[in-house]
């Protein structure tokens, strides 16, 4: 057993920097054009950036194209068209993790 990554065999150690992300994906914020939306727009570009992805990032303010996904609170977050979050202003690292499990098939 390993405690604070003591008795870890290097390999076994993960960090942002080794994640490899293999797809490329189309990702959506859906929402208004409120701060919130645009805040959620923001830290998915560096989301993006900082995993070196290659990703078509969309920011979808139209109210039918909205309605089409079901969503009740915006910002929404929309990876290769499966909702993956509502109603939450996701921090760029948090954005990062959902990445990557989708990625895995989480």
């Amino acid at each position: 057993m390993a405690f604070f990554n003591f008795g870890k065999n290097k390999s076994e150690n993960s960090s942002q920097d080794e994640i490899q992300v293999k797809g490329d994906y189309t990702i959506k914020v859906l929402g208004s054009g409120c701060k919130s939306c645009q805040t959620l727009f923001s830290n998915l570009q560096d989301a993006v950036k900082n995993l070196d992805i290659k990703a078509d990032t969309v920011h979808v303010t139209d109210m039918a194209q909205l309605a089409e996904y079901g969503i009740m609170t915006t910002p929404a977050l929309v990876i290769n068209d499966k909702v993956v979050s509502t109603g939450k202003v996701l921090k760029s690292g948090d954005i990062e993790k959902l990445i990557v499990k989708f990625d895995r098939g989480e």
